[in-house]
């Protein structure tokens, strides 16, 4: 089986990273991935997202992050396959502006969520998780399963996936919001 993994998966279980309010997202998005893991799934995580995860650290981390990340996930590219696999969800939701307006994310948003999508089905994923459930099943229409994060087990706890401490170093040791 193959996961793909959304970009608030990643920074979640990687950067241990949340906004207010989503602090039980931490140990719930660690534990998916350390069971995927214990399942023997492969986990994808598509160039977009690392791109994402990578755009809110310091630059001088972005080759030891993707050396992590590469040795521990599938980076799956966006190719020409999943360009127009991206375009037809896209038009078949009418015109892009209208996908926007209809949508109420913005434009860059919807966009990168395609790429996303179309990335996963591409590279054959049998399902993404996301934390943006609604408007990932309406774009992509029942091409590919989309599913959330699961409820944590009583026995399940905060597992540490590696590169937490790199990255709140380049910090100053501080925390901060995705």
């Amino acid at each position: 089986m193959m996961v793909c993994l959304d970009t608030h998966i990643i920074v979640w279980a990687i950067r241990k990273d949340c906004t207010n309010g989503q602090e039980e997202m931490v140990p719930r998005a660690t534990a998916l991935i350390h069971g995927l893991r214990e399942e023997k799934a492969k986990i994808m995580v598509p160039a977009c997202v690392l791109g994402e995860f990578l755009a809110a650290m310091h630059p001088s981390l972005y080759r030891e992050v993707q050396a992590f990340m590469e040795g521990r996930f599938f980076i799956a590219p966006y190719d020409g396959k999943a360009a127009l696999i991206a375009g037809e969800m896209m038009y078949a939701r009418g015109s892009f502006s209208e996908l926007v307006k209809s949508s109420g994310i913005r434009r860059n948003e919807v966009r990168t969520d395609a790429e996303i999508i179309a990335t996963a089905i591409a590279h054959k994923a049998d399902k993404i998780i996301t934390q943006d459930l609604r408007h990932f099943r309406k774009l992509a229409a029942g091409r590919i399963r989309i599913e959330g994060v699961p409820e944590l087990a009583p026995q399940q706890g905060y597992l540490n996936l590696g590169v937490s401490d790199v990255i709140r170093e380049s910090r100053g040791g501080q925390g901060g919001t995705s």
